[in-house]
């Protein structure tokens, strides 16, 4: 039996609408700093709450590791990174028995790709 797969395809519409949309925003404004500015404010303020947020989540729910050792670990702290878009996957304790050990929020990964090809 032949499946869809619908990861990749979903991931290409994804671009695909969100290319429509940035492009969009450009034709209704093509001035460069004040386009990179709203870009910004679009992605950043998300981005920072996300993270804040999956910390807090994860350490307390879902760390197979006290919350103590969650907080003051060196992988916990390099997870803020993704506030500059510097993607990191991993917290210590998460997931465990998960197929991508320790991976939290992978889609992550967009966000870089998005705000450099606009």
């Amino acid at each position: 039996m032949n499946t869809f797969p619908a990861g990749p395809i979903g991931v290409m519409f994804f671009f695909c609408l969100s290319g429509y949309l940035v492009a969009r925003s450009w034709a209704n404004d093509p001035h460069l700093v004040r386009f990179s500015y709203r870009r910004a404010l679009r992605i950043f303020p998300a981005v920072i709450v996300c993270t804040l947020l999956t910390i807090a989540i994860m350490g307390v729910f879902f760390s197979d590791i006290s919350l103590g050792a969650f907080l003051q670990h060196k992988v916990t702290r390099s997870f803020l990174s993704n506030c500059i878009l510097y993607i990191k996957f991993y917290l210590p304790g998460a997931f465990q028995n998960n197929p991508y050990l320790g991976t939290v929020n992978g889609s992550l990964w967009t966000l870089p790709v998005k705000l450099v090809a606009t």
